[in-house]
């Protein structure tokens, strides 16, 4: 039961809430824009998947939180190929990844407060996923056609 917006992207799957536990827990520094002080205050991309994936540094919109995609609102101009088993490094912030154009993938996000898992499926043009700082975005399957 996902549902799939006008657009033919952003195909949603199920949530399931968990807790997501950090190193430092309450004790650990806040994060500032523009940055982040320490890896789990960076918004971080796995690529779990036996497919190549794309990060992306910069999400250019306001008002986005993890999970929301759009067919723009990144800048090109900085982007890391993620061959599998690899993540964006630790102390950078990378915030978004793409979705390429006719494929299906499952992310798995986890933030302080909750873990869900979430299907995309870029039906006509690649779909950019925003990764919010204190977040990670774990790619965790990719479908190359449609969603199972």
């Amino acid at each position: 039961m996902a549902d799939t917006d006008e657009n033919g992207g952003g195909r949603i799957g199920h949530r399931r809430d968990r807790h997501f536990t950090a190193a430092l827990g309450p004790f650990a520094p806040a994060a500032h824009a523009g940055g982040c002080t320490a890896y789990v205050f960076c918004s971080n991309t796995i690529n779990s998947s036996s497919w190549g994936a794309t990060a992306i540094k910069n999400w250019t919109c306001s008002g986005n939180s993890t999970g929301d995609w759009s067919t723009g609102c990144v800048d090109l101009s900085t982007t890391m190929y993620l061959p599998p088993g690899s993540s964006t490094p630790a102390f950078e912030d990378w915030d978004a990844f793409r979705v390429d154009t006719g494929w299906c993938y499952r992310v798995l996000f986890e933030t302080y407060t909750s873990t869900w898992t979430r299907l995309y499926y870029a039906s006509h043009s690649p779909i950019y996923v925003k990764v919010s700082n204190d977040a990670i975005a774990n790619i965790e399957a990719q479908y190359p056609s449609s969603c199972p």
